[in-house]
Parts: structure tokens; C-alpha cells; sequence
């Protein structure tokens, strides 16, 4: 099987990125039937979509690199079999090109992570009473926040129509404030929805090892 040049394979990661990035903000943006909260739900989908396969990329370019300058300074091929007991320590890790593989990159796609890794820390089974704990929270605040924003900041938005058409200053800053206490409660509901329930609903189910989900992403 052949293979393409490193300039091509870059040209067609560029291209392929680029659509999953511009391709959906163009149809939320001339498709009216497309509801606010399912365009920023689909928009976030697909940018998250575009910062994995950036990672897949570069990491495994990273990669390959190493094994250029490891097969240019050994004297011996990389290809010889090493000593049974190296072996056995490494048979649970993968190396490159072996993490090549489409169940490899899906495992990466939906894994709660955006930094892509040839071995990614693993738990060695799923805790059925963390999943269900995880998942009674993922409903309960779902329909906590829906509640929230329809009983509460629908109203207030509805009520500030009128100050904004009349530029009623005093009104509009009245409005403004009213909405900070429930804009700031279901942003910290929303927070632990989904960095704490959802991303450790979809670690479990996946065996997924790492839980640092509050640090920074890179």
C-alpha cells in the first residue's frame, strides 16, 4: 500500500479542518430553522470535534518524528524483536504506528479529553452505582436548569423588551441586574452538570482513568 507525502497529508488535514469548523456555522447561520440553543449545541459538537483531531494530528506527527531520529541513530533495525521480559511489561501499551486504527481514534473521539495520548490511563471496570449516581444527576439538573430559565430568566428577558425599545437607561439597568442572580446560578449548575456529572458519566462508561476534568484543558 502506498502512501502520500508529509506536504499533501497536511494540506488534507487543513482542508478537512477547516470544513469541520466553517461547515456548521454556515448552516446555523442560514438554516432559520435552527433553534439558538440547538445551533450552540451543534457549533460546540463540531468545535470540540476540530480540537481533538487537531491533537490526533499533531501528537501523532510528534510521533513519527521520534521514530525518524530513533531509526537514524540505532545501528541496529527497530524492527528487532526485543528481550521477552521488555515484552511482557509492554504488552497492555501501544506504540507507534500501532495506535493507527479507527477504534483507536473513536475511543479518542468520544473520550472526555481533548489531548489525544497513545495509552490513556484506563480503570479496570465500570462502577455501576458511580454510573447511575452520574447519570441521576445528568437528568436532575438538565431539567433543573430548563426550570430555572424558563420560570425565571424568560420572564425577566420578556419584561426588558420594552425598556430596550424605548432606551429607558434606568429600566434596561434594573433588568440587567435582576437577571445577574439567576444568570450566575445556572452558570454554576450548568458547570457542575457537565464537568462533573456528564464528563464522569462518559469516563465511567468508558473506562476512562483520568478525572481531572477542572484543570486547564491543554
Amino acid at each position: 500500500m502506498g502512501s502520500i507525502s508529509e506536504k499533501v497529508g497536511l494540506l488534507i488535514y487543513i482542508f478537512n479542518l477547516t470544513i469541520i469548523l466553517c461547515f456548521p456555522m454556515v448552516v446555523v447561520l442560514k438554516l432559520p430553522s435552527i433553534t439558538p440553543v440547538g445551533g450552540a449545541f451543534a457549533l460546540g459538537v463540531y468545535t470540540i470535534l476540530f480540537l481533538k483531531l487537531y491533537s490526533y494530528k499533531d501528537v501523532n506527527r510528534w510521533c513519527r518524528e521520534r521514530t525518524k531520529v530513533k531509526a537514524r541513530s540505532l545501528s541496529r533495525s527497530l524492527s528487532c524483536p526485543s528481550s521477552p521480559s521488555a515484552l511482557s511489561g509492554m504488552q497492555s501499551h501501544v506504540s507507534y504506528p500501532g495506535n493507527l486504527s479507527l477504534r483507536d481514534m473513536y475511543y479518542f473521539v468520544f473520550a472526555p479529553t481533548l489531548c489525544y495520548e497513545l495509552n490513556f490511563p484506563r480503570s479496570e471496570s465500570i462502577r455501576m452505582g458511580f454510573l447511575l449516581r452520574r447519570l441521576f444527576e445528568m437528568l436532575l439538573l438538565t431539567q433543573l436548569l430548563v426550570g430555572l430559565t424558563q420560570q425565571w430568566m424568560v420572564p425577566i428577558i420578556r419584561s426588558s423588551m420594552k425598556p430596550l425599545k424605548e432606551m429607558d437607561f434606568t429600566r434596561m439597568t434594573e433588568r440587567l441586574l435582576r437577571l445577574a442572580v439567576p444568570n450566575h446560578l445556572i452558570w454554576l449548575i450548568f458547570f457542575y452538570w457537565f464537568f462533573h456529572s456528564s464528563m464522569n458519566f462518559v469516563a465511567e462508561l468508558l473506562r476512562f482513568g483520568d478525572r481531572e476534568f477542572y484543570r486547564d484543558w491543554w
